[in-house]
């Protein structure tokens, strides 16, 4: 009956019931207080969140906690009390401090999350500032300009604030995200090249296939280069609409020294291509011994769909 009671005054309350609600939430009920959090959370009314934070500076303990919390919970603009609780010596207050931060930080104090994602107080503060980051990178309303002010912090960090960070530009995405980690993909560190070519590997855009086929053909023939020309035809078979386009693509990934299990990859995203194009690349593939037999059956699939895209186009 009390979390009913709770979670109806989430939906009907107002400003009155912070006290008790409160007085839950920073309680050790470990069933009630995550329900009192919850219901102040959402609680209606102009006058909550000037009240949240009017409570701030006398509150303690839990209620101190689920204050912070609710700063980033309701989106409230409170900077202030936030930058102070980074100084507390509770790491689960710093930790709360930084998710609202990363909730509520606006893109003119970006930095100050960047300087606690790289060289935070206390070392075991390094997690929750790099989530904090991009929980606020991603909602930044200027991609490019979030990105730019995130790639300078790269320069001259330890290699796992590196990969961090390069992390974190990826889910930025946009074009000084791509450049960021296509230049950590082309350094001699295992490490961000790991990262890096993982990162590009799984690209959400079209604008990564260049720099994937460029990675595909530098370097050592390693796992790296294997793993960037995968993401390169992921992209080919998945993004590319235009028939045309994506042979040449395939073609493209043919020319970058593909090995056997690769080339393979190639006719299966050309038996996705209905274009005479495709069909004479695959005819090409057949004159290769270890692809003989995968090549036949892509040729006959692509001659087929080749046929019934004609039969389809051609009037009645």
């Amino acid at each position: 009956m009390r979390l009913a009671a709770i979670s109806a005054l989430g939906r009907v309350g107002n400003v009155s019931c912070i006290d008790q609600l409160l007085n839950i939430a920073g309680g050790s009920d470990a069933e009630l207080s995550p329900s009192a959090k919850q219901a102040l959370a959402v609680l209606p009314g102009d006058s909550v969140d000037p009240e949240i934070v009017a409570r701030i500076a006398k509150a303690s303990g839990g209620v101190y906690l689920a204050l912070i919390e609710l700063i980033g919970e309701r989106r409230i603009a409170a900077l202030d009390p936030l930058l102070k609780a980074l100084d507390n010596s509770d790491q689960g207050v710093r930790k709360a401090s930084l998710a609202s931060l990363g909730r509520t930080v606006p893109a003119d104090k970006l930095s100050i999350l960047i300087k606690q994602a790289t060289a935070p107080k206390h070392a075991e503060d390094a997690a929750s500032a790099q989530q904090a980051l991009k929980t606020a990178a991603v909602r930044m309303p200027d991609r490019e300009a979030c990105a730019t002010e995130i790639a300078a912090a790269v320069k001259g960090a330890p290699v796992a604030t590196h990969v961090a960070l390069l992390e974190i530009l990826a889910a930025v995405a946009g074009t000084k995200s791509l450049e960021t980690i296509r230049a950590a993909a082309l350094t001699n560190d295992s490490q961000l090249r790991d990262a890096s070519t993982r990162l590009l590997g799984g690209w959400l855009t079209v604008d990564a296939a260049p720099v994937l086929l460029e990675l595909s053909k530098s370097g050592p023939a390693d796992r790296f280069r294997v793993r960037a020309l995968r993401g390169y035809l992921r992209i080919a078979k998945q993004f590319i609409k235009d028939d045309a386009e994506r042979v040449t693509m395939l073609r493209n990934a043919l020319e970058a020294d593909a090995q056997p299990a690769e080339q393979k990859l190639v006719l299966e995203a050309l038996e996705l291509t209905p274009h005479v194009d495709g069909l004479k690349l695959a005819i090409e593939l057949m004159q290769r011994p270890q692809l003989q037999k995968d090549a036949v059956r892509s040729t006959l699939v692509e001659a087929q769909k080749i046929a019934e895209h004609n039969d389809e186009s051609s009037p009645s």
